[in-house]
């Protein structure tokens, strides 16, 4: 493909002007200010969660009455109540003045339904001349209510998930007053309770942030003239690094592959119990093509229908059609190696 040559030469015609230009002003430079930020103090601040889970009557823990993380699996039918404690240290490598305010809430939610177990509560801490702060809370789970809830929301909506999960999230404003100003972060660490199989799996129990503290100094840069030698040699290289950079922005863009087995295991390994292959596509004409596989999993849930797989060969690419049969009626969602647009989707009855 033959790459046009205007552009390139205005490019490299606009360097050569900006580079002459250069070289006259460069001729007697005037002195500069140059603003700089140092490092004043540094700062860490670390959140982590614990919980302690409250069980009825059982012989699978030998009777025990709570469990707590690393003693065993939360199954959600001998789970009552979970106490979830959250601390979060914010340390300083300086006595300096801080000011925190902290602010939780607890989401219940699914692909389809969010509701708010426990609505936005702020704490607030001072300390006056400390190099550290420890923030703690404390957050009560009823259990048993909700999978109440859940089965609620699932006779309303009529759709039952196959997960869904309990968000904890804390939000944390801190700001530090120092001789340089005051600084403020936020730190804003979440915990997912997941509930799926028949098991509760908390998140990730620990996260932490760091930075620092900059205080702005200006460094002053004496005149520099510059040798009719090095304006030409600075002339030349410009334009050299005009003309690559026109090449660069103007050459051929080679198309980006999608990795469709990666893709491909990436999407289907949580469904493989709920897929079946084909050797044959279904003979229809009737067909709906979505966007996602998402929309595929929802429209399964929805008609209460298995998803099949079929696979087309083709000399450069894998196709990958996978369906939902609704009487005359196919929702089909496509996975290709080379794309994965929709919109010029053909039925799949015709790739025999």
């Amino acid at each position: 493909m033959a790459r046009p040559l205007l552009p390139i030469l205005v490019i490299l015609l606009l360097g050569l002007v900006i580079s002459g230009y250069a070289a006259a002003s460069l001729a007697s430079t005037p002195p500069t200010v140059v603003p700089h930020q140092g490092t004043y103090l540094e700062w860490e601040n670390t959140g982590q969660y614990s919980y302690v889970a409250g069980l009825g009557p059982n012989t699978l823990f030998n009777n025990s009455t709570s469990l707590g993380p690393g003693q065993g699996s939360l199954f959600i039918p001998l789970v009552r109540n979970l106490t979830v404690h959250f601390n979060d240290w914010f340390n300083l490598s300086a006595s300096e003045g801080i000011h925190a305010l902290f602010r939780s809430v607890v989401l219940l939610s699914s692909p389809v339904w969010n509701y708010t177990l426990r609505s936005p509560t702020t704490l607030q801490s001072n300390r006056s001349s400390s190099s550290s702060l420890e923030l703690q809370n404390t957050v009560a789970l009823n259990v048993t209510g909700i999978v109440r809830a859940v089965d609620g929301f699932i006779n309303q909506t009529n759709y039952a998930p196959s997960s869904y999960a309990v968000v904890l999230d804390a939000g944390l404003n801190v700001s530090v007053t120092s001789p340089v100003g005051t600084n403020t972060t936020t730190f804003a660490p979440s915990l997912s309770l997941v509930f799926a199989s028949g098991l509760i799996r908390p998140g990730n129990l620990t996260v932490s942030t760091s930075g620092t503290v900059q205080v702005p100094y200006t460094v002053s840069v004496p005149p520099s003239p510059l040798p009719y030698q090095e304006a030409v040699v600075a002339t030349a290289l410009f334009a050299v690094a005009s003309v690559t950079v026109g090449y660069w922005l103007l050459r051929p863009r080679a198309r980006t592959k999608v990795d469709a087995e990666k893709e491909l295991r990436r999407i289907t390994d949580p469904y493989k119990e709920a897929i079946a292959e084909t050797a044959t596509p279904p003979r229809t004409t009737n067909f709906v093509a979505l966007r996602s596989w998402d929309d595929l999993i929802h429209v399964a849930d929805m008609l209460g229908r298995p998803i099949l797989q079929y696979r087309h060969h083709q000399p450069d690419d894998t196709r990958h059609f996978f369906y939902v049969l609704d009487g005359s009626v196919q929702y089909i969602y496509l996975l290709s190696s080379t794309k994965r647009a929709q919109d010029d989707l053909e039925s799949p009855s015709t790739y025999e």
